[in-house]
């Protein structure tokens, strides 16, 4: 099967849905299927530095990944995702799904401008798509007047989590089917020998927790002497957070004091997280392909 992942993102920065759909091409590549990725894209230069405060990853483009526009920082739900708002990708993504011809597109974040919704305008071929956000989506009191008439063309609707299938269906007919985000999942883990430490890897925002982590930490520190490390803030950021929050900032190291309990833990917390592996997601989705081009 020919599959195009439709992404309204930049490649040139590293977010949620642009690792997955990576991840989600290479798994369903493993499955036998011909995958295309179209997306935006920022290659180096004057422009994208005007464009964007931050750097990316702008070296050439991996085999299998159509660029379509540039993007530009938009707030969206709480964060600043870099959005291909270019009325040239509308023309591109045309003339994309004209060469390409797809036996099925699968859509992220569907009602995002431009590539989705230039891709559910002109798609030829069965439509999936799937929600990711949680929250108020407050874009869409735009998108669902202006564009809302193309939700008819979506076959299966999907959301990765309960959460943001009821933000989606606030705003949109279901059902929605749930279909978790995969998980790379390495081929050997060793579950003990830990080297005491709990990490948390992520952006800042409330919504990720971070908050209820720092709150019940001293209890955590006092409890296992373990250390904590953050990963991924911005240091003045973090700085406001503790002269809001005044809490212990004492270290990290030490997840579990029983040993034999946490290589345990580690075993069920693999095992618990191989229904979430790629493998698996790449099997549903086949399944969903099929019966939309059936």
């Amino acid at each position: 099967m020919k599959i195009g992942i439709v992404v309204p993102f930049s490649w040139s920065y590293w977010g949620g849905v642009v690792e997955h759909s990576e991840n989600q091409a290479a798994a369903l590549r493993a499955r036998g299927h011909e995958v295309k990725i179209v997306m935006g894209h920022d290659p180096p230069g004057a422009l994208t530095r005007l464009l964007h405060p931050r750097s990316g990853r702008h070296g050439d483009l991996p085999p299998g990944i159509i660029p379509v526009g540039r993007s530009v920082v938009t707030p969206a739900n709480g964060s600043l995702p870099n959005i291909v708002l270019s009325p040239r990708s509308i023309r591109r993504v045309r003339e994309v799904l004209r060469d390409e011809r797809f036996d099925i597109v699968h859509l992220h974040e569907p009602f995002t401008p431009t590539i989705c919704v230039a891709t559910l305008a002109f798609a030829e071929c069965p439509c999936v798509a799937t929600w990711h956000a949680a929250g108020e989506l407050g874009w869409m009191r735009l998108a669902k007047p202006v564009w809302g008439f193309l939700m008819e063309r979506i076959d299966t609707r999907i959301a990765v989590s309960p959460l943001a299938a009821a933000s989606a269906e606030h705003w949109l007919d279901g059902p929605f089917e749930i279909i978790p985000n995969g998980v790379v999942m390495p081929a050997h883990a060793d579950a003990g020998h830990r080297e005491h430490k709990v990490v948390f890897i992520g952006r800042h925002d409330t919504r990720k927790g971070l908050p209820v982590l720092l709150r019940a930490w001293p209890e955590i520190r006092r409890r296992t002497g373990a250390r904590l490390r953050l990963i991924g803030t911005d240091p003045l950021q973090y700085r406001l957070l503790h002269a809001r929050m005044h809490f212990d900032e004492d270290g990290i190291d030490v997840l579990l004091e029983d040993e034999n309990r946490r290589i345990a833990m580690g075993r069920a917390g693999r095992d618990l997280a191989q229904q979430y592996s790629w493998d698996g997601i790449a099997a549903r989705l086949e399944a969903i392909y099929e019966r939309a081009v059936a």
